[in-house]
C-alpha cells in the first residue's frame, strides 16, 4: 500500500521543490497552501504524513 504524503507550504519555491522529491520517490501526495485546505483535506482523505510549513499565512502550524 502506498503512503498519502500532504505537504502544507504557502511558498511557491518550495512546493516546486518538495514534489520534484516526492514525485521522484513515486510517493503519493497532495499539496496545499493554507491551513484551513489542509483542515478541509483532513476530514476527506486519509493522511499517513503531513510535511508542514510552521508559518502559514491564516493558521499557526502548531495550532493546525
Amino acid at each position: 500500500m502506498q503512503r498519502h504524503f500532504l505537504l502544507i507550504e504557502d511558498d511557491s519555491n518550495i512546493v516546486d521543490f518538495m514534489e520534484v522529491v516526492l514525485q521522484r520517490e513515486h510517493y503519493n501526495f497532495t499539496s496545499v497552501g493554507t491551513g484551513m485546505e489542509a483542515l478541509m483535506l483532513l476530514q476527506e482523505e486519509t493522511i499517513d504524513f503531513i510535511l508542514l510549513d510552521l508559518g502559514l499565512p491564516d493558521i499557526d502550524g502548531m495550532e493546525l
